[in-house]
């Protein structure tokens, strides 16, 4: 065989040969979703690779690297070969940074590249420096406009909750004339009644929620009252007057007699001032005052202001005064007896005999220290006073109306008495006497 023909069929084959082994690449286009902080790999599958050399390119054309080895200063970059033919770009901890378009490329002739797109998600994030700061203090009748900036990959939807002072495990959506714009929570017209905590939550079915709290503070000028406006006592015990104080900020809260302020320690221990905190913007004055003096009754002023105003309400304390029960006793044949005491007046009529006269009597008598009451009358405990009989707080004492009890007209008149003793004691000898003769 001609030495030509031997060289065109041995070129011939090898120009196969090289065209069957040339390196193919998987160049279908693919994309993979991963969440910020987790590791990404990049699918790149080579075959028949001989001499050629694989490279990756980062987003804008940049190189990351060449065959095995990492050329980009990056250290979470680097090439993972499971397998031969696998020539995986592996990105730890990516970073939303990283997303974009990535190409895998065989140095071939013509090249061959693969893209492939990353995405990634970004659970959602609070910008706390872009956002409304915590607390927030307003006045009342303000329009409030609340903001909770927001960061996610997807966007995040953002929802508004409020938390009233006085229920404060209680979530609710915002029941009062507000508008919710995602990121914005505008309140018109802000009252007292809507201070309380204000909770943006923000997701985006990447994990976890954010959430941010808003404490909102409604300053108002102080309001107060007074259940108990007028207080009546005995001279020589104690009384404690209250008055109810709503205001925010709660600068300045004090009793005055006259114009005088009361400050605790006063006059040797008079008076106690103290003051009871139910919420931020709600307060109780008590003033105790020990042992009423003359110059202790009057009114007693309560005050409280601030930046916004000052309120005012005043107590009246009183002496009270009880005088000695009186009893006037009228006899016939069938009578009635009428009692006239300081605080009411009763009739009965109860038929008795007596043993001095064949006449009916009727007769009644007072005992004010067998009272026992717990009435409550404006604000002052009633009771006897007796601490011997269980009475735990005489100090706030005072009588009420005589209770009333019949007696016999023996009792009734000092002079009969003895005679009725004589008589009993007589009745008796002779009854002893009959036992002896019989």
């Amino acid at each position: 065989m001609d030495m030509s023909v031997v060289r065109v069929v041995v070129t011939l084959l090898f120009t196969v040969c090289h065209a069957w082994a040339q390196p193919r690449l998987n160049t279908v286009s693919t994309t993979i979703t991963q969440t910020s902080g987790y590791s990404a790999v990049l699918n790149c599958q080579v075959y028949d690779l001989g001499d050629a050399q694989v490279i990756w390119l980062g987003p804008m054309g940049m190189p990351l690297t060449f065959g095995r080895k990492r050329i980009t200063t990056d250290k979470r970059i680097s090439v993972e070969q499971p397998y031969s033919v696998d020539w995986n770009l592996h990105i730890r901890h990516v970073k939303p940074s990283d997303a974009g378009e990535y190409i895998c490329k065989v140095d071939t002739s013509p090249p061959q590249t693969k893209r492939v797109n990353l995405k990634i998600k970004v659970a959602p994030s609070i910008n706390h420096a872009l956002s409304t700061k915590n607390p927030l203090s307003v006045e009342e009748g303000e329009n409030v406009t609340l903001v909770c900036k927001v960061s996610a990959l997807p966007a995040a939807s953002v929802m508004w909750f409020y938390y009233h002072p006085q229920r404060p495990n209680n979530r609710e959506q915002p029941n009062f004339p507000a508008s919710v714009t995602g990121e914005l929570l505008t309140i018109h017209d802000i009252s007292k009644e809507q201070a309380g905590i204000y909770e943006c939550l923000a997701f985006n079915g990447v994990p976890p929620t954010a959430v941010k709290n808003i404490t909102v503070n409604v300053e108002f000028k102080p309001i107060i009252s007074s259940t108990n406006k007028k207080i009546r006592q005995l001279r020589g015990k104690d009384t404690i007057l209250e008055c109810n104080i709503k205001a925010y900020p709660p600068e300045i809260a004090i009793w005055k007699k006259g114009n005088m302020e009361i400050k605790e320690g006063e006059r040797d221990w008079k008076y106690y001032p103290t003051l009871f905190k139910n919420s931020e913007s709600e307060f109780v004055l008590g003033l105790q005052i020990y042992s009423l003096e003359a110059d202790d009754f009057g009114n007693y002023t309560c005050v409280a202001s601030n930046q916004h105003g000052t309120a005012s309400v005043q107590v009246l304390v009183e002496e009270l005064v009880v005088k000695p029960s009186t009893t006037t006793s009228t006899t016939t044949t069938r009578g009635t007896t009428t009692v006239t005491t300081p605080t009411s007046t009763s009739t009965s009529t109860i038929p008795m005999t007596s043993s001095v006269s064949n006449k009916t009597l009727s007769s009644i008598r007072t005992t004010p220290n067998q009272i026992k009451s717990t009435t409550t009358q404006k604000g002052v405990i009633i009771d006897d006073g007796d601490s011997s009989k269980g009475d735990k707080d005489p100090g706030y004492n005072v009588l009420t109306t005589p209770a009333v009890y019949p007696i016999s007209p023996a009792e009734q008149d000092p002079r009969n008495r003895g005679n009725c003793l004589n008589w009993k004691l007589s009745g008796l000898a002779a009854l002893v006497l009959l036992l002896i003769i019989m």
